[in-house]
């Protein structure tokens, strides 16, 4: 209820203004909650969150079985990964509600997919850009993001370590 009502307060309250997305509660999710909320049924029913979150899944879903494509180049394995996850219990919850959790793994699954594609051909720049996007989404979405920043760093570190070692042989 707070994070619609958050989205509401933008754009509806005595001060209206990006103003109201400040608070301990990161500025993503809300963002992508206004278009709904300035709809009072979506708002009061909490529809809104409902509608966000479901299209985040349906992305999430369809990039976890990219990347799992990218990676074993066998469709099957990719429809059981995105399968897996569609009947978790928790991300069927996760993807009912106007909570931020499922707006972070969309964010996250984004990343990592465009990652996967740099990592596996280190020329290609703009995935690791388009990376890099999502991974600042997802920093902005839940505090649980900032993680990602620091392993993909990390593992562009090692890539580069371990190439840097190979020029020297």
């Amino acid at each position: 209820e707070s994070h619609l009502n958050i989205a509401k307060r933008v754009i509806d309250s005595i001060t209206p203004g990006v103003a109201q997305l400040g608070g301990i509660w990161l500025p993503i999710p809300h963002i992508l909650l206004i278009p709904f909320v300035t709809f009072n049924p979506l708002w009061r029913t909490g529809l809104a969150g409902s509608i966000v979150s479901g299209a985040a899944f349906v992305i999430a879903t369809i990039y976890l079985y990219k990347s799992t494509l990218l990676i074993t180049k066998n469709k099957l394995a990719g429809f059981i990964a995105a399968l897996v996850f569609m009947m978790n219990p928790n991300i069927l919850y996760l993807q009912s509600t106007p909570m931020t959790e499922m707006v972070l793994i969309m964010f996250f699954v984004l990343s990592s997919y465009y990652f996967i594609k740099y990592v596996l051909d280190d020329s290609n720049i703009l995935a690791l850009i388009i990376s890099a996007g999502f991974t600042f989404f997802a920093s902005l979405s839940r505090y649980d993001g900032w993680f990602l920043a620091v392993f993909q760093a990390f593992a562009i570190f090692l890539l580069y370590a371990r190439k840097k070692s190979k020029w020297r042989e």
